[in-house]
C-alpha cells in the first residue's frame, strides 16, 4: 500500500478558484459603489445632516413694541422672562425628565406628559418643545442646577408683557398670550409658544406692535450643551405706540368710578382725541401674561358685573339728550324748522292714552330752539319728532354716521342701533307707532 501523499492528486477545482475570486471581486464593487453613493451622490446632504447634528437654528424674539401715555408715560413694557424647553433630540429619557420638571415646578407630571403629547407633533426634534411657559427664580435655580444631569433641556430667554398700571388700562390696552391652534393656522408666521395681543389695542394693533423674529445658529456638544453662537438675522422691535389719553385724567375718571358699573369717555370736541376711557369694574391685565389660573379665569368669568366686558365698545346705551342735536340737525337739513317759532312747554305732553313728561316737572314755559337746547326741553323736542317722523329721523342719523362703528383703534365695536320702520316690522312684526 502507498501511504505517501501526492499533492497531485489532491489540487483543487480551477472553477472554484475563479467563483472566489469572482465573489471577491462583487463584493470590492458593491463597496466602491456604496462608497460613492455616500460620499459623492449623496456626499452634500450627509454633510448637511453631520452638520445640522453640530450646528443647529433657533428663531429669535423680537422686543413687543411700547405702549405708552399722552404725555410718555410708559404704560406696557417688556420684562426678562424664562422658559423651559425640551429638545427631544438630545433627551435620553423623556418619561424620567417630565418626573424631573414636575419635581422642580410642582407641575403635576400628568400635565406635563399631557402637554408634551400635544405638542411633540407640532416641533421638530431639534427644537425646543415649550413646557414651562414662565419659570420662577427658585425654579429656574433648580433647573440651571441639574442641567448637566438632564441633557435636552433649555432654558429659553423671553420678554415677558408688563402692564405698569394694571388694571387702569385693562380695557383699553387689553392684554397678549399663547396663541391658540386656531391663531396659528390663521396666521403663518405664529409659532407654537408665540404670545399675540387677545383683547384692546393689542389685538388691534398687533400687526404693529408684534415686530419681526430673528435667526441664529450655535454649535452645540455631544450631550446638546450651547458653545460658539452667530447671529443669521437680528430681530427688528415692534413699533411703539403713543396714546391719546391723559394718565391724569383716566386715573381721576377710575377713582370716581369705583365700586359702579359703567362707562366714562372724555373726549377733546376740537379733535375727537379720546382723553380718557374707563369701562368699570375693571381687572389687572397681567393675570393673563403669564398664563392665568382656572380659579383666577373662574373668578373673571362668573363675577356679577362682568369685569372682562368692555362697556365702551361691546354695549350700547339709549343716546338721552343728546340725540336732541341730530333732532336739530334733520329738522334744519330738511328746512322745517324756524328757529324762532316757540313751542308752550307745561312739563308733559298727552299723546292719546299715554303722557309724556319733560325733565323739569312745572315745565320750561314758552321755549324757542336756542332756549330748548340749552336747557334741554323734552316736550320741545318731542313736538319736532311728531313733525319730523322716523324716515326723515333715521336718514339723517345714518348720514351723520349713527348705526355705525366709529372706527377707533379697537377690536369688536358694535356699531349701535337706529330704528326704522322697516326694523321695527323685521324685529317686532309691528308697525311703526306715533310717538314712538
Amino acid at each position: 500500500m502507498n501511504v505517501l501523499f501526492n499533492s497531485g492528486d489532491r489540487e483543487p477545482p480551477k472553477f472554484g478558484l475563479i467563483l472566489l475570486q469572482i465573489l471577491i471581486l462583487v463584493m470590492f464593487c458593491v463597496f466602491a459603489f456604496r462608497f460613492w453613493y455616500l460620499q459623492v451622490h449623496r456626499g452634500q446632504d450627509y454633510s448637511r445632516k453631520a452638520r445640522e447634528n453640530q450646528f443647529r437654528q433657533e428663531q429669535m424674539y423680537a422686543p413687543r413694541g411700547l405702549i405708552r401715555a399722552k404725555d410718555g408715560q410708559l404704560l406696557a413694557t417688556n420684562d426678562p422672562a424664562y422658559a423651559l424647553g425640551l429638545v427631544r433630540e438630545d433627551c435620553r429619557d423623556i418619561e424620567a425628565t417630565l418626573d424631573a420638571v414636575s419635581h422642580w415646578t410642582d407641575i403635576p407630571t400628568a400635565v406635563l406628559k399631557e402637554l408634551y403629547e400635544t405638542r411633540r407633533r407640532k416641533v421638530k426634534k431639534f427644537e425646543p418643545l415649550l413646557l414651562v411657559p414662565d419659570l420662577t427664580y427658585d425654579q429656574l435655580v433648580k433647573v440651571e442646577t441639574n442641567a448637566l444631569r438632564w441633557p435636552g433641556l433649555e432654558v429659553l430667554v423671553r420678554s415677558r408683557r408688563n402692564y405698569t398700571y394694571g388694571p387702569l388700562f385693562s380695557h383699553v390696552l387689553g392684554y397678549v398670550a399663547e396663541a391658540n391652534d386656531d391663531e396659528m393656522e390663521r396666521d403663518k408666521s405664529l409659532a407654537l409658544g408665540d404670545h399675540i395681543g387677545k383683547l384692546g389695542l393689542e389685538q388691534a394693533m398687533e400687526r404693529r406692535l408684534r415686530g419681526v423674529k430673528g435667526r441664529r445658529e450655535f454649535e452645540v456638544d455631544a450631550t446638546g450643551r450651547h458653545m460658539a453662537e452667530f447671529e443669521l438675522k437680528a430681530p427688528h422691535a415692534g413699533e411703539d405706540l403713543t396714546l391719546s389719553i391723559d394718565l391724569g385724567l383716566q386715573s381721576l375718571v377710575d377713582e370716581l368710578m369705583q365700586g359702579r358699573a359703567g362707562v366714562v369717555v372724555v373726549m377733546d370736541a376740537n379733535t375727537g382725541k379720546v382723553r380718557a376711557l374707563v369701562s368699570a369694574p375693571t381687572y389687572d391685565t397681567n393675570r393673563f401674561t403669564a398664563g392665568i389660573s382656572s380659579k383666577d379665569w373662574k373668578e373673571l368669568s362668573e363675577h356679577p358685573q362682568h369685569p372682562l366686558l368692555d362697556r365702551v365698545t361691546q354695549s350700547t346705551y339709549p343716546p338721552g339728550s343728546v340725540f336732541k342735536l341730530v333732532m336739530t340737525g334733520t329738522a334744519l337739513s330738511e328746512e322745517m324748522m324756524n328757529t324762532n317759532e316757540t313751542v308752550s312747554c307745561a312739563g308733559s305732553l298727552r299723546l292719546g292714552s299715554h303722557v309724556f313728561r319733560c325733565w323739569r316737572r312745572g315745565g320750561h314755559g314758552t321755549v324757542a330752539l336756542r332756549r330748548a337746547l340749552v336747557e334741554s326741553c323734552d316736550v320741545y323736542f318731542y313736538r319736532l319728532g311728531m313733525k319730523l317722523g322716523v324716515d326723515r329721523i333715521s336718514k339723517f342719523s345714518f348720514a351723520a354716521g349713527f348705526g355705525n362703528p366709529t372706527g377707533i383703534d379697537m377690536p369688536n365695536e358694535k356699531g349701535g342701533l337706529i330704528p326704522t320702520r322697516e326694523w321695527k316690522l323685521k324685529r317686532f312684526g309691528e308697525k311703526w307707532q306715533k310717538g314712538e
